[in-house]
């Protein structure tokens, strides 16, 4: 069927091509939805990685927290720059 969403186009070994073949018809789809769905599934485990090593990063500062009012004083100057 065809779509306006934009293409990919993605060289793969025979193994794992074979692999994603196999998963599309246990599911009774395409192979491009099961690639589609790895990349997205990939990509969120990859955001989820960021973001903790991020807070992780965050835990470990030593400085004590903002006030309320020192925080918006900072806002307000980076806002005006």
């Amino acid at each position: 069927m065809p779509t306006k969403e934009p293409r990919l186009n993605v060289v793969l070994d025979k193994e794992t091509r074979d692999l994603i073949a196999h998963i599309a018809a246990q599911r009774e789809t395409t192979s491009s939805k099961i690639a589609a769905d790895l990349i997205n599934e990939a990509l969120d485990m990859a955001e989820d990685q960021y973001w903790s090593e991020l807070a992780e990063e965050r835990r470990k500062d030593t400085r004590p927290p903002l006030s309320h009012d020192e925080f918006w004083a900072l806002a307000r100057k980076k806002i005006k720059k």
